[in-house]
């Protein structure tokens, strides 16, 4: 499996080689970056300083430094479980990338993986629509008398009371004759 990125935890990597020289780190950093790409590093002495990029003197010179940070077969406990934890990501991630597209190629086959739901046993309106009690109510809309304020008239626009006292209705009143709603 291809891993171009790795975690790494800058404050846990300090906490561990503050004691470890320039040239060290740099050997150390590229012997976990070769780790993290093909999962672990070789034992012989030729190869890892290769891979370190040091000459064989130097090697010899920093191999008990750096070989503090892996057990004897060159295993690193923190990379080892890195590379598990990446691993499960990926085959969590494939699974849910491989169930959605199952689902899309079902929709598109014409299926579904819906599950059908289940049948409803007798609703209100069923219950309702046979019974013979249920009655239909009209109402009827009045229009509120106003009390006039004192010293107004009831004078329309000509100057004299309508047949019931009041001003005569205009034909835009909202209500029609009787308080009844016009359709």
């Amino acid at each position: 499996m291809n891993r171009p990125w790795m975690p790494f935890y800058i404050a846990d990597y300090l906490a561990d080689t503050g004691h470890l020289s320039t040239m060290e780190h740099g050997a150390y950093l590229l012997l976990i970056f070769h780790y993290w790409q093909n999962n672990g590093i070789p034992s012989e002495d030729t190869r890892l300083a290769r891979i370190a990029r040091v000459s064989a003197k130097e090697w010899k010179a920093m191999k008990p430094t750096i070989g503090a940070f892996f057990d004897e077969d060159w295993k690193h406990v923190r990379i080892e479980r890195e590379i598990a934890d990446s691993i499960a990501r990926y085959e969590r991630r494939a699974s849910a990338g491989s169930q959605g597209g199952n689902a899309r190629a079902m929709l598109l086959r014409g299926g579904s993986n819906a599950k059908p739901m289940p049948q409803q046993k007798r609703s209100n309106a069923q219950a309702y629509a046979g019974d013979a009690t249920t009655t239909t109510t009209t109402l009827r809309v009045t229009q509120p008398k106003r009390a006039e304020p004192r010293g107004a008239t009831n004078l329309g626009g000509s100057g004299s009371p309508g047949p019931n006292g009041c001003a005569p209705a205009f034909d835009d009143a909202p209500f029609g004759r009787d308080g009844e709603v016009p359709r």
